[in-house]
């Protein structure tokens, strides 16, 4: 855009921009209790299908996701390109917002993978986090909502 009215931007410049780029939820690597986490909105079907496709290149046996979603998405096409045979699931409140009903979440995401190992409603992000971390050595990925991603980043839970 910035060529097209008449700037000149150096193809150096571009390759640097986009390798410096942090997009803060989304793919993004931390760590919490010692823990290492991934984070990422997947809060629509093709956030989803993104986060779903990435994790699978990963070399984890399974996954312990823990969700919350917004009332208003699209809960079934979630589960779907996320969750598989052999993950647990730990669904949690998104604080201060539209929360989907946890136990219908919980209802739907056993009836698309019948074969999860675990799926577990929690009240609070902190508590779902702590029983992911002692459950299992498996990956952690927290996601379904950026207001829950800003809650995890602006609270005391880091």
């Amino acid at each position: 855009m910035l060529e097209t009215q008449g700037w000149e931007v150096p193809t150096a410049a571009i390759k640097q921009g986009i390798a410096e780029t942090k997009w803060p939820g989304r793919l993004q690597w931390t760590t919490w209790q010692n823990r290492k986490l991934l984070i990422d909105g997947a809060h629509n079907t093709a956030a989803a299908q993104v986060l779903g496709r990435y994790v699978r290149t990963l070399d984890y046996p399974s996954i312990s996701w823990v969700m919350g979603m917004l009332s208003t998405k699209e809960h079934s096409e979630i589960f779907r390109a996320l969750i598989r045979p052999g993950d647990r699931l730990y669904l949690v409140p998104v604080p201060d917002h539209s929360s989907a009903d946890l136990n219908q979440l919980s209802t739907m995401a056993q009836d698309i993978c019948t074969e999860l190992t675990l799926c577990q409603v929690n009240s609070h992000l902190t508590l779902a986090l702590e029983e992911a971390i002692s459950a299992s050595e498996n990956l952690i990925v927290l996601c379904g909502s950026l207001y829950l991603l800003g809650h995890f980043f602006n609270s005391s839970e880091q």
